[in-house]
């Protein structure tokens, strides 16, 4: 793509094209579409086995309500809570005797305990610290959990059996005791089951956990469940696992026999060491293979007695301590990040494809924190063996200093390009964030500072003081240079040697001052035509267009929906009123929805039919009032005008009314009466009363409100006044009868696969008995 003058440029502005082999202390944030220093922050000393590792595995910890009041196991009389400052225990719970292995509180105030009884069963105890319910027992044959992972915020608890390696989801709704005895009490009524939702323990899609050991489980703020795990050599491995069953997993680098696991933010962990003094944060793994690093935050550990850490409803992440008075304390990161100080990566070689090319300009969008940048160091030569050993040439983006070399100027402006959007998420801030630019040229004391060339190396380096982190959105770099100062001044300016070329030098960067502000706004001048274009006029400026066609556009609509409606206006109005006109506007706002036979409009008159067997009837007279020109369908020809039983009419006098609707020549035979006659005819009256000036649309694809509520505003707004217009959600396949004679395919999806009947869970009509002949394979 070119400017207003001419010129072309290469643009870097993804993870491919930044994020290179070569690069090094640089890691690329998907969320904000940018290249940044790595947070860097070293692996605490200290060295754990396997053996502790099993040792705190198997001890239940300590969980956190949202008041900051802790449940632990009191080895004397069961589960106890105290809070901050309160040396007094409460006793909460006393389980029979058995082992306890773990414990969580759920947002709502239930604490969910698991405890292993002497003869080896599991159970699941669900508490009440309110006393509304007494304490249900819940356990599963051949499931024995020893971890609990409540969400923040409630949602399905998972449940994991480690050695067993599966999961379950705990879910369900207790009655209080109170309302379950005066439902219960004699003479009581409910008009519902005492436990609609009963307690209960269900499989989830994802319940095979097959692979290496699981040492720890926690649920994060999306209910998706995040394992520790360690290899054979003790490596540590972070898996998330998602109620869908979604898979990712990532390996953590350096660190051996992790076995403390806590949920730290949104899309975070903390994750420890038996011996570290310090707890280091790690990003989820959003795909497999990754190798994680620890992100840029220290959280220390202070008196942590090695433990697990805490599980908490309250979104708030706890370790143990060995203070008597207070026995968690908050794991809190230090007041700033850390980041690599300094990183660098090389792009790809460009190739212009002309020799002597000569470099333009570099646009650079970004955000440059106080006391960080970017610089671009620049080479160019004719030939790739000659750039190996060519100059580099710095450009400095960000914090200016004294060393030699162009520094680039903040740029008002979302981009360079004519109308482009801003490759980043960034607010513009003056000298900090948005747009920047520097003109390509040589850093050293030379009489002419081009750089020309027909290939071109960038290389890249990022500092920071180490607490912040330049971030670089795209880079672009244009040419062929666009010189004032050579198209529009006489010869005598453009000195290359002499006493006068340094002059002559500096007055071409002097007026590339101006250039580089007023070709942006030529551009945006050439290409006002695109504001005109419905398919290439910003998003904010859809409105305005749409108003010079007097269309009103509907909030509803999406971006690419509303430039449809308005790039085919024209040709919708000429439409307006007609059944075309209703099926290209419900097919544009639908995404295609009319044309892949989503959507299906009906006109009712077309549903005037017999449900008899006709077998020798012309389909194709347009003016029969029963077939109505429909289309060939699946009915035998037998001879013309045969009928094959008497369908819906009973009686001798009916058949003969019947044949009058088909073949008038009946109605003038001297066995039809006059009575007869009018009977048929008024039937047929009556039938197209029924039917005319009706239209119904069947919606068949999965509709969210707002867009159901969309669709019946255009089939009002696109219907004539006289045209009773409704429409239906018809989620699933479509059967009319056994007949169907609509014109039309009554499946409005393709064929899905029919599952078996299941006794106690098949909708009725939903499914086919399995190895059961059938007439007719649509029932």
């Amino acid at each position: 793509m070119g400017d207003t003058n001419g010129q072309v440029y290469w643009n870097h502005s993804s993870a491919q094209s930044l994020c290179t082999q070569t690069a090094s202390q640089l890691v690329w944030d998907g969320e904000n579409h940018a290249l940044a220093l790595q947070p860097s922050a070293t692996l605490p000393q200290g060295k754990s086995n396997r053996t502790i590792v099993d040792q705190e595995a198997a001890k239940p910890r300590i969980a956190v309500d949202t008041y900051g009041t802790w449940a632990f196991v009191d080895d004397e009389a069961g589960v106890s809570t105290a809070f901050e400052n309160t040396p007094a225990k409460v006793l909460l719970a006393t389980p029979p005797a058995s082992t306890i292995t773990d414990l969580d509180w759920t947002h709502d105030g239930h604490l969910i305990i698991t405890c292993k009884l002497s003869d080896g069963t599991v159970n699941v105890l669900w508490h009440d610290t309110l006393k509304r319910f007494d304490t249900i027992a819940l356990s599963q044959d051949g499931f024995a959990p020893d971890r609990i992972a409540a969400p923040v915020g409630g949602g399905l608890v998972w449940l994991v059996d480690r050695i067993g390696q599966q999961a379950r989801f705990l879910t369900g709704t207790p009655i209080p005791d109170v309302l379950d005895s005066i439902v219960r009490k004699k003479g009581g009524f409910s008009a519902k089951p005492i436990m609609a939702d009963p307690p209960r323990i269900e499989m989830p899609v994802a319940h095979d956990l097959a692979g290496e050991a699981i040492i720890e489980a926690v649920a994060d703020a999306n209910g998706d469940l995040i394992l520790l795990r360690l290899d054979g050599g003790g490596n540590a491995i972070l898996q998330r696992i998602s109620a869908i069953g979604e898979r990712s997993r990532g390996h953590l680098s350096g660190v051996l026999n992790a076995h403390a696991l806590a949920s730290f933010g949104s899309g975070r962990v903390a994750i420890a060491c038996h011996g570290w003094r310090e707890a280091r944060v790690f990003a989820v793994p959003q795909k497999d293979g990754a190798e994680l690093t620890p992100l840029g935050f220290r959280i220390p550990l202070r008196d942590w007695t090695g433990a697990r850490f805490c599980s908490g409803a309250s979104g708030k992440a706890y370790y143990p301590t060995q203070s008597l008075a207070k026995k968690v304390q908050r794991l809190s990161a230090l007041s700033y990040a850390a980041f690599a100080r300094q990183g660098e990566t090389i792009l790809d070689t460009i190739d212009c494809g002309a020799d002597d090319f000569v470099w333009h300009r570099l646009y650079l969008e970004g955000t440059l924190p106080q006391g960080t940048s970017i610089d671009v160091f620049a080479s160019a030569a004719n030939s790739l063996s000659e750039l190996g050993n060519s100059v580099e040439h710095r450009h400095r983006f960000g914090m200016a200093d004294d060393q030699p070399g162009p520094i680039a100027s903040w740029i008002d402006a979302d981009s360079e390009r004519p109308w482009a959007k801003p490759a980043g998420n960034y607010v513009r801030a003056r000298d900090r964030c948005g747009l920047f630019s520097a003109l390509v040229q040589r850093s050293d004391e030379v009489t002419d500072r081009r750089i020309s060339g027909r290939y071109l190396k960038l290389r890249l380096v990022f500092s920071g003081p180490g607490n912040e982190s330049p971030s670089l959105n795209a880079l672009r770099v244009w040419g062929p240079r666009y010189s004032w100062r050579d198209r529009h001044l006489p010869e005598l300016y453009r000195q290359s040697a002499g006493a006068q070329a340094a002059g002559s030098d500096f007055l071409e960067r002097y007026l590339a001052l101006f250039e580089g502000l007023l070709t942006p706004i030529e551009g945006e001048i050439a290409t006002l035509w695109r504001l005109a274009n419905p398919l290439s006029i910003p998003a904010d400026g859809l409105d305005w267009l749409a108003s010079w066609l007097g269309i009103q556009l509907d909030d509803a609509l999406g971006e690419s929906a509303q430039r449809r409606l308005i790039a085919n206006a024209s040709r919708l109005a000429s439409w307006r009123g007609t059944l075309r006109g209703l099926s290209g506007m419900l097919d544009l706002v639908s995404g295609g929805g009319v044309s892949s036979g989503r959507i299906v409009i009906v006109e009712h008159h077309r549903m005037q039919r017999t449900f008899a067997t006709i077998l020798g009837a012309d389909f194709s007279d347009t003016f029969d009032p029963l077939t109505r020109g429909s289309s060939p369908s699946g009915q035998s020809t037998l001879g013309p005008g045969f009928f094959l039983g008497h369908g819906f009419f009973l009686g001798q006098e009916d058949e003969k009314r019947m044949f009058a609707l088909f073949m008038p020549q009946l109605a003038a035979h001297n066995l039809t009466s006059s009575y007869e006659r009018a009977q048929a005819a008024q039937q047929l009256t009556d039938m197209a009363q029924e039917t005319a000036h009706r239209v119904t649309v069947l919606v068949h694809d999965e509709t969210d409100a707002d867009r159901k509520a969309l669709l019946e505003r255009i089939t009002m707004r696109e219907s004539p006044a006289h045209v009773i217009a409704r429409t239906v959600h018809a989620p699933g396949s479509l059967l009319l009868g056994l007949t169907a004679l609509l014109g039309i395919e009554t499946r409005l999806a393709p064929a899905p696969r029919v599952p078996n009947f299941q006794l106690g869970q098949t909708l009725l009509g939903q499914a086919r008995l399995a190895s059961v002949p059938t007439l007719d394979n649509r029932i």
